[in-house]
């Protein structure tokens, strides 16, 4: 068995060292191993609620007639009218790159259906140490100075919900799946006191 040494002190580690560092790297993994499983848990319960307040609870309450009861269980239940819409993030394309294209074509259809005016541009620039000056006058001399960036274009997701509600109430064609459009009912639960 070879012997490790700790190439600071040059000293030999000790069994017990290893023993305690694998100790530790072992409750690593375990947290790791729990950390991964409750976010499938999260992600499991996430569509189950989405599941219970778009669609069963609302089609039950359909059925009954009712869009508001309040419950034998303390439970005040209401159906309410409901939008939602979407673009791709960054942050869901650098999980799923499939997204990326979806983005692109998203920006596309506001530019050219009235929609200019809700994007928020952001450039981000790639700045090392010693360039502080360089962002001073950034604004400027971008490009003369050839400064490596990235422009990206955002929307807020509540101006987003507005602007694409606005249009579909106004009978203008909306590429629903694009936009991930989700136009129906959703219940909320609040509980009396």
């Amino acid at each position: 068995m070879s012997v490790l040494v700790n190439p600071l002190t040059q000293q030999e580690i000790s069994d017990t060292e290893l023993r305690g560092l694998t100790e530790l790297v072992t409750m690593q993994m375990a947290a790791e191993a729990e950390l991964a499983i409750l976010e499938e848990t999260e992600k499991r319960t996430k569509e189950r609620l989405n599941k219970l307040q778009m669609e069963l609870v609302p089609n039950k309450m359909q059925e009954l007639g009712l869009t508001s009861i309040s419950l034998s269980n303390g439970a005040n239940v209401k159906v309410e009218d409901h939008f939602s819409a979407g673009i791709p993030t960054q942050e869901s394309i650098r999980k799923d790159v499939t997204k990326a294209g979806r983005r692109v074509e998203c920006f596309k259809w506001l530019k050219e259906n009235d929609g200019v005016d809700i994007i928020k541009s952001e450039v981000v620039i790639t700045l090392t140490k010693g360039q502080e000056k360089e962002l001073q006058r950034i604004a400027k001399i971008l490009e003369k100075n050839k400064v490596p960036f990235n422009l990206l274009d955002e929307v807020h997701w509540q101006t987003l919900r507005s602007f694409l509600k606005e249009q579909i109430q106004q009978g203008r064609d909306v590429p629903r799946d694009l936009f991930s459009v989700f136009e129906g009912k959703k219940s909320k639960i609040t509980i009396g006191k």
